[in-house]
């Protein structure tokens, strides 16, 4: 069922802003995995998220990327928290945002 949810989803949205994945997909799943999601996610990393995808696009439609890379390596650093979140948001919740145990 998951597989099947995120390849549909996939579809719809090729490149998934992480408001996308907080508001739209993990929201599907219930609030608990919404909230884990944001209680795991710095603002710094959605920035990061974000220009990759953004520096990528400009890059692919021959606009000018405003990034150096050095930038993008520390980007990537930053973003990976947000697949990282993304991912324990979908596994770990049971009884809080924040708690993995469900305690």
């Amino acid at each position: 069922a998951l597989a099947s949810y995120v390849e549909n989803a996939y579809k719809v949205r090729r490149e998934p802003r992480w408001r996308y994945l907080q508001n739209n997909i993990l929201e599907s799943f219930g609030d608990v995995h919404r909230q884990w999601f944001i209680a795991n996610v710095s603002t710094r990393a959605k920035f990061a998220y974000d220009a990759l995808i953004d520096n990528r696009n400009d890059s692919a439609h021959g606009r000018p990327v405003n990034a150096s890379l050095d930038d993008v390596a520390m980007w990537h650093g930053y973003a990976k928290q947000v697949l990282d979140a993304f991912e324990d948001a979908l596994i770990r919740p049971r009884g809080g945002a924040t708690d993995p145990a469900g305690g």
